[in-house]
C-alpha cells in the first residue's frame, strides 16, 4: 500500500495495512461511491475479487461498511472523509466508471443504483474524465425509469451536457438538450390545500439551475414547456376555489342503434394522362478545379482551473497551464505553452458548490478571443471553479 495515501493518519495507516488484498480493494471502490450504496454482486463484478461476500462482512464487522436490509452496501458517514485518501493508493475510479457503464449497457441498472450514477458523473466531471462521463450518463437513460427522481436525472443530464460540450459532440449536445426540455414537460405542479397549485420544489429548483447553461434554443423548448405545465396549474386552481368536489360518476348510458348506412356514390372518372416531354440535351461537363491547399492543424485545448486559480486538469499530450487568480472579482489569467492568437475560448462554470439545502447561483458561461499569443484573461462575476476550452 503506497504510504503517501495515508501519510498524517497512522492509525487509518494501521487499519488498512491489516486488511487483505480483497477487502481493500473493495474499501476502494466503496471510496468512490461515496454516499451512494452499491450492491454485494455489483462490488464482485467491478472489484473483480474471489468472495465479495466474504470481504464485506469483513469490512463491515471493522465497522468500515454498513449494510441495509437488503444486498446493498456504503461507507459510514464517520468514515467517507477519512477513505477518500484510498484514491491515491489504489486508482478504482476508471474501473469502477467502466464497471457501471457496461451494467448500464447490459440494461442491468435499477432505480436504486440512481445515487451511484449522480456519484459517478460528479467525480467524472471533476477529474475531466468527460468521454466517460457522457457514456454513462447516456447509457443510465436507456435503462433507468427516473419519473419520481427528477431532481437526481437533472443533476446528471446537465453533467451530461458538459461532457457533450467539452469533448465538442454535438448530436450528444442537442439529445441532452432535448432531455432537459422532456423533464420541464414532465415537472407537473402538485395541489395544496385552499385550492392553490406549486411546481414540485426540488425539480423546479434543479431545472432551474440546470437551464442556466441551456442554449437559447434549449431555454425556449423548456421555458415554454415549464411555464405553460405551471400556469395551467395555478389558472386551474383559481378556477376551482369555490367550487365543490364532484359528485360520484354515474354509470354509462346505453348505446344508441346503429344508423342505417348510405347508399355509396358513383366513382369518378380517371383523369387523362399527360404526354411525357422529350428529354433535353447534355449540358457540357465543367472543368475541374484546382485542388486547395492542405489546412494548418487545428489545437484543441482545454483546463480546468480552480476558484483560487490553479490548473487541476488539462488535455493529455501538452504541457500543464499556468492558471492564477488575478482579482477577488473573478478575473484569471490562464497561460499555455503552444501559441494560441488564433484561438476562440470558452468558459463555463462548473456547478460542484450547490448543495442540497443551500442554492448557491454560479457565474454566467463567458467567451471570446484570445488577445495574448499566450494566455486567456477569463472575467467571472466572483471567484468560481470553471472550465476553459478553446478551439483554433
Amino acid at each position: 500500500m503506497n504510504e503517501s495515501a495515508v501519510q498524517g493518519d497512522p492509525e487509518l495507516a494501521a487499519e488498512l495495512d491489516s486488511l487483505d488484498r480483497d477487502a481493500r480493494v473493495v474499501l476502494s471502490v466503496l471510496a468512490v461511491t461515496g454516499r451512494a450504496s452499491i450492491s454485494v454482486e455489483e462490488l464482485r463484478e467491478i472489484a473483480e475479487v474471489a468472495d465479495a461476500e466474504l470481504a464485506v462482512a469483513e469490512l463491515e464487522r471493522r465497522g468500515l461498511v454498513v449494510r441495509d436490509d437488503g444486498d446493498r452496501c456504503v461507507l459510514p458517514p464517520g468514515a467517507r472523509e477519512r477513505l477518500k485518501q484510498l484514491l491515491v493508493a489504489v486508482d478504482v475510479v476508471d474501473r469502477v466508471l467502466r464497471g457501471f457503464i457496461k451494467i448500464a449497457e447490459d440494461g442491468r441498472l435499477t432505480l436504486d443504483d440512481l445515487d451511484v450514477v449522480v456519484e459517478l458523473t460528479r467525480i467524472a466531471a471533476e477529474t475531466g474524465r468527460w468521454a466517460e462521463l457522457l457514456e454513462l450518463a447516456e447509457a443510465a437513460e436507456t435503462t433507468l425509469s427516473v419519473t419520481h427522481r427528477t431532481e437526481e436525472w437533472v443533476e446528471i443530464v446537465e453533467r451530461r451536457l458538459e461532457a457533450a460540450r467539452v469533448v465538442d459532440d454535438r448530436q450528444a449536445t442537442v439529445r441532452a438538450e432535448r432531455e432537459l426540455a422532456r423533464i420541464g414537460q414532465i415537472a407537473q405542479p402538485t395541489r395544496l390545500a385552499g385550492g392553490s397549485t406549486l411546481a414540485s420544489r426540488g425539480a423546479t429548483t434543479a431545472l432551474r439551475e440546470t437551464l442556466a447553461g441551456v442554449p437559447l434554443g434549449g431555454w425556449v423548448v423548456a421555458g415554454a414547456a415549464l411555464v405553460l405545465a405551471v400556469g395551467a396549474g395555478v389558472a386551474a386552481g383559481r378556477a376551482s376555489a369555490t367550487q365543490g368536489p364532484p359528485g360520484p360518476e354515474g354509470p354509462p348510458g346505453a348505446a344508441g342503434p346503429a344508423g342505417a348506412r348510405g347508399a355509396r356514390g358513383p366513382a369518378g372518372q380517371p383523369g387523362t394522362a399527360a404526354e411525357r416531354g422529350e428529354p433535353g440535351p447534355r449540358g457540357p461537363r465543367g472543368t475541374p478545379g484546382a485542388p486547395g491547399q492542405a489546412g494548418a492543424p487545428a489545437i484543441r485545448l482545454w483546463a480546468i482551473v480552480g476558484a483560487g486559480g490553479g490548473a487541476n486538469v488539462w488535455a493529455k499530450g501538452t504541457d500543464k497551464p499556468d492558471a492564477t487568480l488575478a482579482s477577488e472579482e473573478g478575473a484569471y489569467d490562464v497561460t499555455f505553452s503552444e501559441d494560441i492568437s488564433a484561438c476562440a475560448w470558452l468558459a463555463v462554470p462548473v456547478r460542484n458548490d450547490v448543495t442540497r439545502t443551500v442554492e448557491i447561483t454560479p457565474p454566467p458561461p463567458t467567451s471570446g478571443a484570445v488577445t495574448d499569443p499566450n494566455t486567456v484573461h477569463v472575467k467571472l462575476l466572483r471567484p468560481w471553479e470553471f472550465s476553459l476550452a478553446l478551439l483554433c
